[in-house]
């Protein structure tokens, strides 16, 4: 690290930021940007690559949305004292 550029350590950081950002289906956009930096690392990202992640962002998304709409439902009392 000691001979990298400050450019190249900001790099490394950011994409350390991406990894630990990233809790899967908890959190899909953090996933789905986590998915076009690793694949970019392994090989070149290709258009299709990306509207495949996208389309999966789309319904992690919407799954994600509908997971907070029925646990809020579910447990009002939890969701308000955390507010």
């Amino acid at each position: 690290l000691a001979g990298m550029s400050a450019c190249k350590l900001e790099s490394i950081a950011q994409y350390a930021d991406i990894g630990e950002a990233n809790n899967g289906c908890d959190t899909p956009a953090e996933d789905f940007i986590a998915r076009l930096v690793l694949s970019h690392s392994i090989r070149a990202l290709t258009p299709d690559d990306t509207a495949r992640y996208l389309e999966e962002f789309r319904e992690n998304f919407d799954s994600m949305v509908d997971a907070a709409r029925s646990f809020s439902a579910k447990y009002p009392e939890a969701v308000k004292a955390a507010a």
